[in-house]
């Protein structure tokens, strides 16, 4: 504010004496003009013309004596006012961490930069279990065809043992189960490879091809003398090839 050509400065006065610091006054003339602030009107038009001339309200000399006061532990200062409420300089002192309206547009920007990049990020990851769950859905129509094929190898395998079981009577309770374990583990290896081929086809053309090469190669859509119609096994108890590596090398028959 100027008053004939030449700046003063406005002290803004409470009723016990205590003056308000507007600007520092090494900034201006010694030429100061005194007011008291006796009620809540005089307070908010002081605290207007302050905020109008653009002076902080908080100076760095009133940090610095807080600073002081708390034995300069670090001071945090958030001060989102347009114009500032606090003295810019305020940030430099030490152990002051001044941030205005800006710093926290730049944070901000900051963090939306991030969560672009996380956005890509779990986009291909949804769409990698979009996927996933798209083959295994297309893979349950080929499920019937699997368990018909399971059955089937299981089937024969039964049938050969019963056929061979009058050869097979020097054998002790002991091999006899050890041979019908690594003969159903064989069967197993042998429908791995194209049990999880089928399972994990995504194309629905090439996996409905799978299925009908099954299905005629087979003959799985008719009966077969060994077919146990009884059996309720899964195409997935066919086995992982983790399982199959660590029966398969168990202690070979012996009589």
């Amino acid at each position: 504010m100027k008053v004939a050509g030449q700046p003063w400065r406005t002290i803004m006065v409470t009723d016990d004496g205590r003056a308000v610091d507007i600007i520092d006054q090494t900034l201006l003339p010694h030429r100061f003009e005194t007011r008291r602030l006796e009620t809540l009107e005089d307070a908010a038009e002081a605290i207007t013309v302050m905020r109008v001339r653009g002076a902080p309200l908080i100076s760095a000399t009133s940090i610095s004596r807080v600073m002081r006061a708390r034995r300069n532990r670090p001071l945090f200062i958030v001060d989102i006012g347009l114009p500032r409420d606090v003295d810019p300089a305020a940030g430099e002192l030490e152990q002051v961490f001044l941030y205005n309206i800006d710093d926290l547009r730049a944070m901000i920007s900051e963090n939306l930069v991030r969560r672009q990049e996380q956005t890509v990020h779990a986009e291909a990851m949804i769409g990698a279990e979009v996927d996933e769950f798209v083959v295994w859905q297309r893979s349950r129509g080929s499920i019937p065809t699997l368990v018909a094929l399971r059955r089937r190898f299981e089937a024969v395998r039964e049938s050969e043992l019963e056929r061979l079981a009058p050869k097979l009577n020097g054998l002790s309770p002991d091999a006899r189960a050890r041979l019908d374990e690594v003969t159903r583990l064989l069967v197993q290896k042998l429908l791995l490879t194209p049990t999880e081929r089928l399972k994990t086809t995504a194309d629905e053309e090439t996996a409905a091809q799978y299925v009908e090469a099954l299905t005629q190669l087979f003959s799985l859509s008719e009966p077969h003398p060994a077919d146990n119609p009884d059996r309720t096994d899964d195409v997935d108890g066919a086995g992982s090839s983790d399982t199959t590596q660590a029966s398969m090398s168990k202690t070979p028959v012996t009589s």
